[in-house]
């Protein structure tokens, strides 16, 4: 299992994201930049903690506004290849992120959110234009419910979810309590995270929101989750780099290729 950090990108900031309330995200504070720019920030990740890849949420264009592709294209040029989620909705979206990445093995993942996606069919095209091994779905709950706005999925609980999903081909899932984020309290889908594992053992499964120590990727180690998401224990300094190494393998490539100009 390894650690993946976070960076949750907000108006041209980093922030810190906590319990899910995103009008409240306040500049990021971290022992690891004095001025955490997405360029600074991620050359620390690189240099002082040995990262490889990185999570990006680019809140701006979650909620519907033009992704920040300067932003990704420093964390590009640190050597961080990138699982971004931008707000898919559909196939378009998807094709435009790829096209400013130039090709599409520029991202190691794009990130389809269940709060974000347009329909069950939206994800269906984004698999097919980006393959099972570049999409993962993102089971995005709040207190344990699925956050989605489609009259489809309203009804369904979060393993009814995975069922579905797993069944139009999706092998690499995100499973993130919003109100978890930022909290310290672990992330409170262990249950989901072992059932999902062991019901559908081919799939990848990250975890995220609240984790504190290692303790807590103890726990997720053993309901054989493959990563999990950390923001905070990284930015507190409760994450070392002889943690991150003992923890993370060097399988992992980072992005090389320019995002392409916005016009």
């Amino acid at each position: 299992m390894r650690i993946i950090p976070v960076i949750d990108l907000q108006a041209g900031q980093v922030v810190h994201a906590r319990l899910g309330d995103r009008t409240s995200y306040q500049p990021l504070q971290t022992i690891l930049a004095d001025d955490p720019t997405p360029k600074n920030l991620g050359r620390a990740l690189v240099e002082r903690l040995g990262f490889r890849e990185v999570y990006v949420a680019d809140l701006d264009a979650i909620s519907g506004e033009t992704p920040a592709w300067s932003s990704y294209q420093d964390l590009f040029d640190c050597g961080l290849s990138i699982l971004l989620d931008a707000g898919v909705r559909g196939a378009h979206q998807a094709e435009e992120i790829l096209r400013m990445a130039g090709l599409s093995n520029s991202l190691q993942g794009l990130v389809c959110g269940l709060e974000s996606l347009s329909s069950p069919y939206a994800l269906q095209e984004v698999l097919g234009l980006c393959g099972p091994d570049r999409t993962i779905f993102s089971l995005d709950l709040k207190r344990g419910q699925p956050l989605t706005r489609l009259g489809v999925w309203s009804n369904c609980g979060p393993k009814e979810l995975v069922r579905e999903v797993f069944d139009l081909g999706i092998r690499r899932s995100i499973v993130l309590d919003l109100a978890r984020v930022g909290s310290g309290m672990g992330t409170g889908t262990e249950d989901l995270c072992r059932w999902m594992k062991t019901r559908f053992p081919e799939m990848e499964v990250i975890a995220g929101g609240g984790v504190r120590t290692e303790d807590d990727l103890q726990v997720l180690q053993q309901i054989d989750c493959n990563a999990a998401l950390v923001a905070s224990a990284i930015h507190a300094g409760t994450f070392t780099r002889s943690v991150v190494s003992e923890w993370n393998y060097s399988g992992v490539l980072p992005g090389t290729h320019k995002l392409q100009s916005a016009s």
